[in-house]
């Protein structure tokens, strides 16, 4: 099940929402974002969330999640992440479906994210759906004990 998240969604504090994509964040990403962090991006009107849970677990904790910054007709995606344990079941791609068919409905032409150039499966991910690759971010991704990577700077043109 895909939910689209707004701000009101993560002003409800009793469903511990932030908390569960914060977790999720954390489990993904060398530098996990925390809960305060997540509810702060979510408060701005020009972001939001679209969030996988498992199919009969509406109220479950997240399996996956899409956080997108708006401005004016244009749109990037700030994390994308599923559940390791859930990885090759294509919610990354329902993920990436909703997202865009949400932008679309509000008029966002491109669509913007960075990913990491030693990411195949997300960079094919982004390709199937007609990213083309516009730039480079040197050492931008930092790594535990290891050298930075460098971001690939990706586009898709919506209209």
């Amino acid at each position: 099940m895909l939910f689209l998240v707004t701000k009101a969604d993560i002003d409800d504090h009793s469903n511990h929402l932030a908390e569960d994509i914060a977790e999720l964040h954390g489990d993904n990403f060398t530098r996990g974002w925390s809960a305060e962090e997540i509810q702060n991006i979510l408060s701005s009107r020009h972001n939001f969330a679209v969030i996988a849970r498992e199919v009969g677990k509406a109220d479950g904790r997240p399996i996956g999640f899409n956080i997108l910054r708006t401005t004016l007709d244009e749109a990037e995606i700030l994390a994308i992440a599923v559940d390791q344990k859930m990885r090759k079941l294509g919610i990354g791609w329902q993920l990436m479906r909703a997202s865009i068919e949400h932008l679309m409905s509000q008029n966002i032409r491109k669509l913007f994210l960075e990913v990491d150039e030693n990411n195949p499966s997300a960079i094919a991910l982004y390709k199937n759906f007609g990213f083309k690759t516009v730039g480079k971010r040197g050492g931008y991704y930092a790594k535990e004990n290891r050298e930075a990577s460098n971001a690939l700077i990706m586009r898709l043109d919506l209209d």
